[in-house]
């Protein structure tokens, strides 16, 4: 795990932020990325931002990974199980050849 991607993430955290579970995001993170790339690349040098958001979004949901929905009051909301579209957008897609 590169410093530049553990201050980004720190960023978009803020204040009190467990830097375990910032860590463990983050390599998360670099895993899901470089399986839906599909390249063995430094995905935190090429990537940086793509790999914060990434583990942001995995750290918002961390304490609720087990679930795939849950309810509060009237209120549901269903939670993703992979990157989310908006980070593929930024990615490359590797293509095998014929």
């Amino acid at each position: 795990m590169n410093a530049e991607s553990m201050a980004l993430l720190a960023s978009l955290v803020g204040n009190n932020a467990d830097v375990v579970k910032m860590q463990v995001c983050l390599n998360n993170a670099v895993s899901a990325i470089r399986v839906y790339i599909n390249k063995e690349v430094d995905v935190e040098d090429l990537y940086p931002y793509q790999v914060a958001q990434l583990a942001y979004f995995y750290y918002k949901a961390f304490d609720d990974s087990h679930l795939e929905s849950k309810s509060q009051g009237d209120r549901s909301v269903t939670l993703a199980k992979e990157i989310p579209d908006y980070i593929k957008k930024m990615l490359p897609r590797y293509v095998k050849p014929f």
